[in-house]
């Protein structure tokens, strides 16, 4: 994919593999927030597995702004607070499957136990796809405002139509 693809908000017919290749990038900057906080919270003296269910939380303010501002521009943003409600309500199901992994894996595994790293990896990619999901058709949905808003040089794909011929 060409870098005035990524700019451009285009990729063939349909953005939704620039949208996904744009999440991953924010989910990557996350991850960089996410693993800072980690270390300094163990650094700290807090216990790994609290350091992971702690950490999640600036990474995830980091992602949703971004998503917002970059991932899914072309969608008329919703207010902050609803938005937001709805990104938390999503996240906790990413964290449940994100933290939930690393603890079942880091205390029954004893390869996980010793590299906790691949957990910790393991748990954002689960995470990370069912966020993607949720991100696309929950907290940044598609609105009927969205379908006159899609602007020159944007996603191509439109929402999905809601009745009528």
């Amino acid at each position: 994919m060409s870098a005035q693809a990524l700019r451009s908000g285009r990729a063939g017919a349909s953005g939704t593999v620039v949208r996904l290749l744009r999440f991953a990038l924010v989910g990557a900057s996350g991850f960089a927030v996410d693993i800072a906080v980690y270390f300094a919270l163990q650094w700290a003296g807090l216990d790994h597995r609290v350091a992971r269910f702690v950490s999640f939380w600036p990474a995830a303010s980091w992602n949703w702004l971004l998503n917002r501002r970059w991932t899914f521009s072309e969608r008329a943003p919703d207010a902050r607070a609803g938005q937001w409600a709805r990104f938390v309500a999503s996240s906790v199901v990413g964290l449940a499957l994100n933290a939930g992994s690393y603890a079942v894996l880091t205390t029954f595994t004893g390869f996980f136990d010793r590299h906790r790293m691949l957990a910790l990896v393991f748990g954002v990619g689960l995470g990370g796809l069912v966020n993607f999901a949720l991100a696309t058709r929950y907290v940044y949905r598609w609105r009927l405002a969205d379908r006159h808003r899609v602007r020159p040089g944007r996603f191509a794909d439109a929402p999905p139509r809601t009745g009528g011929p």
